[in-house]
């Protein structure tokens, strides 16, 4: 078993490299992080293992890339036969949250044949060179941000958006005003409630309550930051009309209230949502039902 660790000081809430390095993997290695507080992404260059997210199994083998997620439980192990050999990156702050939210890869634990091996390596290199922990955070946060565009234009390549999936995303994006049922969504593309929300989530990785709730959370958010309309004005716009329900719904959703968020005073992008795995498979059918 072989290791070259890299411990990188410095970072901000904005974006921290904790530790950086290539692993060797034998059969001993394995890791265990219960609720970590830290994301964690991994391009495997050779071999094989297994990963555990919240109890879910997955492998990953050469060529794939896996990410775990902040706030879950970590295991993972390579195989002892066809150990690992790995880079990785072990990542906080607000720019991972909602860098890997915004290229659909929160919701994914293993990228398959990602091809990112040179990306990972020039990353390798970089925190091998002998850079300023503040320069090298700032080229570190750049290629993350190279990195995920690459898992994401393959993904997309690899599987393109069935035509019925982008008829229901457009069509909520449409009505962020308002609160749209599972029927009437499934009504859209003329298909079965059960088959429509099947069909959205194998396509973009959460449900269509999770991705109608966050895009009233970013429009939400624009509307703080752009505009000086009266909070309940905001909820309104976006199919609250309980204005106590929506800045509670906001807090959780955030991490911080919707006054704080105009103000600059934020928490972390998304901290409070629950995994994909748990998001429910339907939308709420009345409005001002909370979130079970």
């Amino acid at each position: 078993m072989k290791e070259d660790l890299h411990y990188i000081p410095g970072g901000d809430e904005t974006f921290t490299l904790e530790l950086a390095g290539k692993s060797w993997c034998d059969g001993t290695y394995y890791i265990d992080r219960p609720k970590s507080t830290i994301w964690v992404m991994e391009q495997v260059l050779e071999g094989c293992g297994t990963i555990c997210v919240d109890r879910l199994s997955y492998t990953a083998q050469k060529g794939d890339v896996y990410l775990l997620p902040r706030g879950s439980d970590h295991f993972y192990r390579s195989d002892s036969d066809q150990p690992w050999v790995k880079i990785f990156m072990n990542i906080r702050g607000t720019l991972p949250d909602s860098i890997f939210q915004a290229y659909a890869l929160s919701g994914r634990v293993v990228i398959r044949q990602a091809g990112t091996e040179a990306l990972f390596e020039e990353f390798y290199q970089l925190v091998c060179a002998e850079t300023r922990p503040a320069e090298l955070h700032s080229k570190a946060a750049l290629l993350l941000h190279r990195i995920c565009m690459a898992l994401h234009a393959g993904l997309r390549a690899a599987s393109p958006e069935p035509a019925e999936a982008v008829v229901m995303k457009e069509y909520l994006e449409q009505n962020l005003s308002r609160l749209v049922s599972m029927q009437e969504l499934a009504a859209a593309i003329f298909r079965s409630p059960d088959y429509a929300g099947k069909l959205f989530r194998k396509t973009y990785g959460e449900t269509p309550y999770a991705f109608l709730l966050r895009k009233k959370m970013e429009l939400a958010c624009r509307l703080l930051e752009n505009t000086r309309l009266p909070i309940q004005e905001i909820a309104a716009r976006i199919g609250y009309d309980d204005p106590q329900y929506f800045a509670g719904l906001f807090r959780k959703r955030m991490g911080c209230t919707a006054s704080a968020w105009r103000k600059g005073e934020r928490g972390f992008i998304g901290a409070a949502l629950p995994p994909a795995e748990v998001l429910p498979p339907v939308l709420p059918d009345t409005p001002q039902t909370p979130h079970p």
